[in-house]
């Protein structure tokens, strides 16, 4: 009888370790699971508060496309999402990007991303950037005879436009700027502001070389 009561109290010990121990594993599970929803829910609040201040800033920055003309550019996004949020980084997004299911404003005629990061939490997200879609005009050079000319420009209504810098050459001639006509009077010089609402071509103006003959 003696064995038999010592066997009940060694498997009513071994039972109580059992539940101890189920006991802690609940717990910590319990805990972790606690612990997980709550950052899930701290992360999903930060998201949220992210997503509203890249369309705060995009809602802004198309008021401005429609109202003042200014074209939606990268530079011109991340200058406005930075009023709102100033820890973020706003690049063009490389063609490689994966972009599916990432982009948080989205408009079906855009044809540029922005890759906007977050630096406190590094989180990612892409905006599609739509280009600005008013009146525009070109600007055409035409090298005159000689070669080099700069490739086409994009001017918006009443925005300034500065030319290129690049310059063409000829032989045996100095460039001395670009005229509006095929003449020999330059109205524009390298780099120029072009303001004019219309488009332009602009001829190369050359002057022939001059030389000094010096006779001994």
């Amino acid at each position: 009888m003696k064995k038999q009561k010592g066997v009940t109290l060694v498997s009513l010990v071994i039972i109580i370790i059992i539940m101890l121990i189920l006991a802690f594993i609940i717990m910590q599970t319990l805990n972790k699971t606690v612990i997980d929803k709550a950052k899930e829910s701290v992360d999903v609040a930060a998201e949220a508060s992210e997503k509203e201040k890249i369309k705060l800033a995009y809602d802004v920055c198309e008021i401005d496309y429609e109202t003042k003309e200014i074209p939606i550019t990268t530079e011109v996004y991340g200058e406005q999402l930075y009023v709102v949020d100033n820890d973020t980084e706003v690049v063009d997004a490389a063609s490689e990007d994966n972009k599916d299911g990432k982009i948080v404003v989205d408009r079906s005629d855009a044809n540029s991303y922005a890759k906007v990061t977050f630096k406190k939490t590094s989180n990612v997200y892409y905006v599609a950037l739509k280009e600005y879609e008013g009146d525009r005009y070109t600007v055409t050079y035409d090298a005159n005879g000689g070669t080099g000319a700069p490739k086409n420009q994009t001017k918006y209504r009443n925005k300034d436009l500065t030319l290129s810098t690049m310059t063409p050459t000829k032989e045996e001639c100095t460039f001395i700027g670009w005229g509006l006509n095929q003449g020999d009077t330059a109205d524009y010089n390298a780099g120029d502001t072009y303001q004019e609402n219309e488009d332009a071509t602009l001829y190369a103006v050359w002057k022939d070389k001059e030389y000094t003959i010096t006779y001994n």
